[in-house]
């Protein structure tokens, strides 16, 4: 290769100038037109001063200008915009080096929109759209004042069905629902010269076969060409929708803890619940909460206070030995969401037969305990609620729902049973079953230690009842026997007065409390005035030392 620095002995040939000209234009195109101005200029002025020149100097005037190279015929064969990366030039040397997005776009029919042939466009329009195609993020370039639409293959998914028509067309046939809250952004930009961003916006794209909800994050940064021709916009987009559904869940989650947390029974548990779901339109549009009625009715079954006590204790010890077979349990309707307050398709009271007009397989879930998916498309959902259930979001026909058992984490008693539906405008993904499964799990714990304290509640007021029973039944064995004594001392008086001997009764202190006729009259103690040990003197004098070692052990 000739080296075109290299100092040479004698001139170039022709041949080896044009040879070095085409190197250096497909080399770098902008460093020879700079260098080539540069040198022109250099050779208008050293002609200024030159008093050996014949022939007048050309007028000084550009070869090559930076901003306007387009319209100056001199240098129309030179490539604009060469480097390897340019999606836009009219050949590109390797084509199967490029995505079949970008093959889309250069196949586009751009000299049918206002655009033009892709090969006239400007020199900012077209690094821009480069730059476009090699984002990472989902990007797009709107252009001129109708604002059309040149995107990258990731900002494909947040159009959905509405790509590939979408290119070429302006804002308001792209996308005509932003038209009204999104070209107040483009104009404001476009007044104000600065950028703009917003935060997790809400929109509805259709890119599953369905309408779904899609939040993102977005930025419109102004684009002005260099020679004062159109005006157009870079908009990055970064799609927000996982993030932003995940903390509304996570606040819900929050939300029904605090709610529950504050139940003082189980009847309000579940209006706590209620009160706890209730903010979340999206990921709850409507939900049915229903309550095992079967441990009420056997704690009534109950014929006396102890059997209630033992039943109860065994409650507290083993939640899971009072279970029963799903056959045997009725239901209540505790609470609703989202629903006409009288909906025929949710009875107040379900049993095993009623429940099979709910779902057709309700037993097994109940008696399985685990959490499953109802679709109208295989015959599970509810047809009572079909037409009626609708989101309190969207006011979409909810076609799908959960029923979740409620319980233990054992999964052994279950207390009761939601049926929730999902979001028309959201699949029910990976992460849409891990909300229903945590939530329902922390709906299980709730209602067992509400149950567990409402049942320690319910075994303290019958133990103090029991306690109370025991009082009095111990009192009317006190007055019994205090009656008993009696009836015994007027049976001993009555003997000791018919008796020959004399008698007396007398405390620890001597004083005497009872005597019969035969003592006074052979004591000839006074009736009417006792003191301790008054009676002493009677006893004969051999006797005292006997007497007095008895009443010390008495006393």
């Amino acid at each position: 290769m000739i080296n075109p620095f290299a100092r040479r002995k004698s001139p170039p040939s022709l041949t080896q100038v044009n040879d070095l000209f085409e190197r250096l234009k497909q080399h770098d195109p902008e460093w020879l037109a700079t260098t080539l101005n540069e040198r022109w200029n250099q050779i208008c002025d050293s002609s200024k001063h030159d008093n050996h020149n014949t022939v007048d100097a050309p007028a000084r005037r550009p070869l090559f200008s930076r901003h306007k190279r387009r319209s100056l015929h001199s240098i129309e064969p030179l490539e604009r915009s060469a480097w390897p990366y340019d999606v836009t030039i009219s050949t590109l040397s390797d084509d199967s080096m490029v995505s079949e997005h970008v093959k889309l776009v250069r196949s586009h029919d751009w000299a049918s929109t206002k655009l033009g042939a892709m090969e006239q466009w400007p020199e900012e329009l077209r690094r821009h759209v480069n730059m476009c195609m090699a984002d990472s993020r989902p990007a797009a370039v709107w252009w001129t004042e109708d604002r059309i639409c040149i995107y990258n293959e990731q900002y494909s998914t947040i159009l959905g069905k509405r790509h590939p028509a979408v290119f070429g067309r302006p804002l308001a046939q792209a996308w005509p629902e932003l038209l009204a809250s999104f070209s107040q952004h483009f104009d404001q930009v476009a007044r104000s010269g600065k950028a703009a961003s917003g935060d997790d916006a809400f929109y509805i794209t259709e890119r599953n076969g369905y309408s779904e909800e899609l939040w993102a994050s977005w930025a419109i940064i102004p684009v002005q060409a260099s020679d004062g021709g159109d005006t157009g916009f870079y908009n990055a987009v970064f799609e927000t929708t996982r993030q932003v559904i995940s903390e509304r869940r996570m606040s819900t989650l929050m939300l029904l803890g605090r709610c529950t947390s504050a139940a003082i029974d189980t009847q309000d548990f579940w209006k706590q619940a209620v009160r706890g779901l209730e903010p979340n339109h999206y990921d709850i549009p409507f939900v049915a909460l229903y309550a095992a009625a079967v441990p009420e009715q056997a704690m009534n079954r109950s014929s006396t206070l102890s059997d209630q006590w033992e039943a109860a204790s065994q409650t507290s010890k083993s939640p899971s030995d009072k279970s029963s077979s799903s056959s045997d349990r009725q239901w209540t309707l505790e609470g609703m969401l989202g629903l006409p307050t009288n909906c025929s398709g949710l009875p107040s009271r379900l049993d095993a037969e009623s429940g099979m007009t709910l779902t057709p397989n309700f037993n097994d879930i109940v008696g399985t305990g685990k959490t499953t998916l109802l679709t109208s498309r295989n015959g599970t959902f509810p047809r009572g609620l079909q037409g009626v259930a609708k989101s309190r979001a969207f006011g979409d026909d909810c076609t799908e729902a959960v029923l979740c058992p409620v319980g233990p984490t054992n999964r052994e008693n279950v207390l009761g049973f939601m049926l929730i539906g999902i979001n028309p405008r959201h699949a029910y993904d990976d992460d849409y079953r891990t909300f229903i499964k945590i939530l329902s799990r922390q709906m299980g714990t709730s209602i067992a230690s509400v149950v567990l304290a409402e049942e320690e509640i319910k075994r303290s007021k019958i133990a103090a009842e029991l306690a109370t029973q025991d009082r009095i039944r111990l009192s009317q064995q006190l007055a019994m026997t205090k009656q008993e004594a009696k009836d015994t001392e007027v049976r001993f008086r009555r003997m000791t007065e018919l008796s020959p001997m004399a008698m007396f009764h007398f405390d620890k202190l001597g004083n005497v409390l009872w005597a019969n006729e035969r003592w006074f009259d052979l004591t000839q103690h006074p009736r009417d005035s006792f003191h301790p040990l008054s009676w002493y003197n009677v006893i004969h004098e051999d006797d005292h030392a006997l007497m007095g070692y008895e009443h010390v052990q008495i006393a």
